[in-house]
């Protein structure tokens, strides 16, 4: 995806995945109110610290346990966004991207907002004893090699480290399998059995690894283990091309299609609530795999069948939610924490909650849009934050 398409000011290009804003924003709030409320019950102690789960009644039953399916949709969009133009070049149906033109965007996108966070949560409140060397390795986003307990620095930044993998690990899979000569040189429709093939055996292998691990460890959290996270956007991007010439004929069929996918993911983030489904068993992981697989294939339907996308979803807060969401999901624990250290010790449980929802969620979203101004948007136009960006020709 062009970085211009990011901005809604720029309109929206053909390939624009228009619904993934709404997507990674609407995910990434759940993410924020998630940590508000457990951070709420830990800061509070006694009997909140022992059991969040019903420290705050229904409010807190719900957002303690939709949270952790719902991190697996940006897994998915990754899986379309960042590997699409992979399949779709192994596909025939583009040419492959420029490998060190890719990684440099790739690691311009991610990598200049993790450094700085980073950053200042080390001069802010230290290295939460952490060697020099585990110091480094955050950097270079290997946060999950030392486990669980050692994550304190960034203890959301493991998505970070899984992404980053998953971005190497693409190019790589896919500049190999192009010197399988058999196999590269299949007809297209067996080139994408064969990638849907081994997509399937990745899914099965990572399910079968995280269910005999522990989850939050360095296998768990690994590329290896989550390949089945990012599985369903690459399969949507592989049925791309067809399905944009089939759907606008059948607009009710696709928009059926799209909605019974996003149904199905909703009812698999109910089970998850319902039943605490979050152990890492089989049952944890299909009922992710579900909810990131319906809520981006779903969407990627909804959107492919010409139907017109609800204004709710399309509008420029959306959009702006949407390149800020990297930034919120960085940012919104160090600003709880603030929040945390300076709340009244006279407030009650449900006051504190709500000036910590609310900060976490309002003050998050103002400094993660001037630092998607400042910080990011500079670096993904390929200039240095302090350096204006050039002025536009005269027509």
């Amino acid at each position: 995806m062009n970085e211009a398409a990011d901005r809604i000011e720029r309109g929206h290009p053909d390939g624009y995945f228009v619904l993934g804003d709404a997507l990674r924003g609407i995910a990434c709030i759940v993410v924020v109110l998630y940590h508000a409320t457990l951070g709420a019950a830990l800061h509070l102690g006694g009997a909140y610290a022992g059991d969040p789960i019903h420290s705050f009644g229904a409010w807190s039953f719900v957002t303690l346990r939709i949270g952790s399916p719902t991190v697996y949709v940006f897994f998915a969009l990754s899986g379309y966004l960042v590997g699409g133009p992979w399949v779709r070049s192994w596909l025939g149906d583009r040419p492959p991207p420029r490998v060190p033109r890719y990684l440099a965007r790739r690691a311009r996108r991610i990598l200049p907002a993790f450094w700085l966070i980073i950053a200042f949560r080390l001069v802010d409140k230290g290295a939460y004893g952490l060697t020099g060397a585990q110091v480094v390795g955050s950097f270079l986003c290997l946060q999950t090699f030392f486990g669980a307990d050692h994550q304190a620095l960034m203890s959301q930044g493991w998505t970070v480290n899984v992404e980053a993998f998953f971005y190497v690990t693409v190019p790589l899979l896919f500049l190999l399998a192009a010197q399988l000569r058999p196999v590269a040189s299949l007809p297209r429709a067996s080139r994408r059995r064969a990638l849907v093939g081994f997509l399937g055996a990745w899914s099965v292998a990572g399910i079968a690894l995280r269910t005999q691990t522990e989850p939050a460890g360095p296998l768990g959290h690994s590329v290896i283990a989550l390949g089945w996270a990012f599985a369903p956007g690459m399969v949507a991007a592989a049925y791309e091309t067809e399905l944009k010439a089939l759907l606008p004929g059948r607009q009710a069929f696709g928009r059926a299609v799209g909605l019974g996918m996003i149904g199905a993911a909703i009812a698999a983030e109910a089970l998850v609530v319902g039943f605490q489904i979050d152990d890492g068993k089989l049952a944890s992981e299909v009922a992710h795999f579900a909810c990131g697989a319906g809520f981006v294939g779903g969407a990627l339907v909804y959107e492919w069948s010409g139907v017109r996308i609800p204004r709710t979803f399309d509008n420029p807060v959306v959009h702006a939610l949407g390149r800020w969401s990297y930034g919120i999901y960085l940012l919104h624990l160090t600003v709880g924490q603030h929040i945390l250290q300076d709340a009244s010790p006279t407030l009650g449980p449900h006051k504190l909650l709500a000036e910590l929802t609310f900060g976490m969620v309002f003050g998050t979203m103002l400094i993660a849009a001037a630092m998607w101004r400042l910080w990011e948007e500079p670096w993904l136009d390929g200039r240095l934050p302090w350096r204006p960006k050039p002025a536009a020709a005269a027509a």
